[in-house]
């Protein structure tokens, strides 16, 4: 009997135990990416890219390092007001602020960028708030976006400045983007759900990329091919934080 007393004394502890552990587990589990490594196909690093975040797990820092001496380093700090809206950007060449912009908004949509007074973007956006239209730098070249049903853009149209229209083919995997930028920002700078494995125009169509994704979904590298060769390579590195 008192071994039977024993045993269940234990048990009721372990239970006890057990449930104290899983009232401190944090409530969500969040995945994001956090580096980028871009590798030329001779192994040769060509640049990384760092994400940053913020106490708030917003996304505030992007930094671009180059093994090129020749060639500054590069940092943009992205800036939130009170209420989490992406409101500016700050870009640094090594030490030296080059320009900040400001993110105009329409509603919930960027509808312009400016720096200083100048308009250096606009944006217009469909019924389904995805980005057709885009007028940018400093010869106003325009973008005709359009998408197909899985919410990808599978022709890009250059206006004036080009005078080309590239198609785009893509895998059924995520998009490690939508782990880093806020939905105003996606929408203007990645835009498509899937991951792109051809861009090509009606006379050209020699280069593609092939990618290995890990068991969320996502890729860890992609090769880019061009004329059957490998051409360079990229590794995608996550982590894991909790609210």
């Amino acid at each position: 009997m008192k071994n039977l007393f024993i045993a269940l004394f234990l048990s009721l502890f372990i239970i006890a135990c057990n449930s104290d552990d899983d009232d401190s587990e944090p409530s969500n589990t969040y995945y994001r990416l956090v580096k980028i490594e871009n590798f030329k196909a001779n192994d040769s690093l060509d640049f990384t890219k760092t994400f940053v975040y913020d106490l708030n797990n917003r996304f505030s820092l992007l930094e671009i390092n180059t093994d090129n001496v020749n060639s500054a380093d590069e940092a943009i700090n992205y800036i939130y007001d009170s209420n989490n809206t992406l409101i500016q950007y700050e870009r640094n060449y090594g030490t030296n602020i080059f320009y900040i912009c400001d993110y105009v908004y329409d509603g919930p949509l960027i509808s312009k960028i400016k720096l200083n007074t100048n308009v250096i973007a606009e944006y217009n956006y469909n019924s389904s708030e995805q980005m057709v239209f885009m007028r940018a730098g400093s010869n106003d070249c325009e973008f005709e976006y359009t998408y197909n049903n899985n919410g990808n853009v599978s022709i890009d149209k250059i206006d004036f400045c080009a005078n080309q229209t590239y198609y785009m083919t893509y895998d059924d995997k995520k998009n490690p983007y939508e782990l880093v930028y806020p939905e105003a920002l996606y929408k203007i700078e990645t835009m498509s759900i899937n991951n792109t494995t051809r861009r090509y125009t009606s006379s050209s169509n020699n280069s593609w990329k092939e990618y290995e994704y890990n068991s969320k979904g996502y890729p860890i590298i992609y090769n880019y091919y061009y004329d059957g060769v490998l051409n360079k390579y990229q590794y995608y590195y996550y982590d894991t934080f909790y609210d």
